[in-house]
This record gives C-alpha cells, structure tokens and sequence, in this order.
C-alpha cells in the first residue's frame, strides 16, 4: 500500500471515529456513502482522490474488517478503531529544544484488564525518546505535555497516567549523559 493509500485509510478510519460519516443513506440513492465520504475527504484535504482510490480504500477497510456496511451507513469496527489508535499515536513526536533544567516524568499504573494499552504505551514512551527511570517511571528532559495527553487520550487510560516536572535533583548528571545535554 503506497503512503497515499495508508493516508487514505487513516483519513476515512478517523472520519468514521469521529462519527462524521454516521449519515442515514437514502433508499434511492446507494452510493450516498461513498458520495459522502468523498465530500467529507474533499473538505478535510487538500489532496484529490480518484473514485477508484476511494473504492479500493474502502474494499480493503473492509477486507481487513476495519469498516462494516450495515443499515445503510459505514462503522468503525473495534479493529478499525486499535489500528485508527496506533496509526495516530505513530505520528506523535517530542521536539528537542533546548533544555530549561526542568525533568517531566510520566508515572502510570495502568490495570492488568488494560494490559494492551499498557504496552503500547511503555513502548510509545521509548520511541518517544523516554528514558526508563523505573518499571511505571519515565523521564524526558523535554516539554511533552501535549504529546502525552494525546497519547493517554487515544489509548483511553488518563486515570492511570501522572505527568510532573521537577527540577535538577542530586545524581540527575547520568541521565543529563544520555540526553547529552552538556552539564
């Protein structure tokens, strides 16, 4: 699937989280979906895609029983919805500025019936570029707030996860070290 497609797909997963795409279809008319759908990408993009694009998106949705057809409208399916959760949470990034001496640390205690989410999660804070403090405790010399709200929103588990600053503490020069910050 070329990067197109894949932003094709995220495009209409989205729509259809979101609810967008939730429309009563008229007896008469049975593409309305598909006519909906294409109006909906043509406001939320600058990019134009071919009916056959939007076809083919919308057959591989389903073949990998992401969307559902039923009762005349398009639904997410559960797994629409983790692959809509990783897609989105692939594109989160931490800017690294310069640093103001300041640690943000995430502290999380998420339940075991969430277990999947707490994985993803650990794993999404090292990519982010989280260094492992303890088990549930990551650190970042970096401003993320904003990141890491998307994050715990998209993998629904904002009871269970803390985010704090502190400033410089004794023996932080290891971790000043591995984030090469020059002190």
């Amino acid at each position: 699937m070329t990067d197109k497609n894949k932003a094709l797909t995220i495009k209409i997963l989205k729509g259809l989280g979101i609810g967008v795409l939730f429309t009563a279809v008229s007896i008469l008319n049975p593409q309305f979906p598909y006519v909906a759908l294409k109006a909906y990408l043509k406001t939320r993009s600058s990019k134009k895609y071919t009916d056959k694009q939007l076809y083919d998106t919308i057959k591989y949705l389903k073949r990998k029983k992401f969307i559902a057809y039923s009762n005349g409208k398009f639904i997410i399916t559960k797994v629409g919805h983790k692959h809509l959760e990783a897609a989105l949470t692939q594109k989160l990034t931490i800017e690294k500025v310069k640093w103001d001496k300041k640690w943000r640390f995430v502290s999380f205690d998420i339940p075991e019936e969430q277990k999947n989410a707490r994985f993803v999660f650990r794993r999404r804070l090292a990519e982010l570029g989280f260094y492992n403090f303890q088990r549930s405790l990551f650190v970042i010399p970096y401003p993320c707030q904003k990141t890491i709200s998307t994050l715990i929103k998209t993998l629904k588990i904002e009871p269970h996860v803390h985010v704090f600053t502190a400033e410089r503490f004794p023996n932080d020069s290891r971790l000043a070290r591995f984030y090469s910050l020059g002190i």
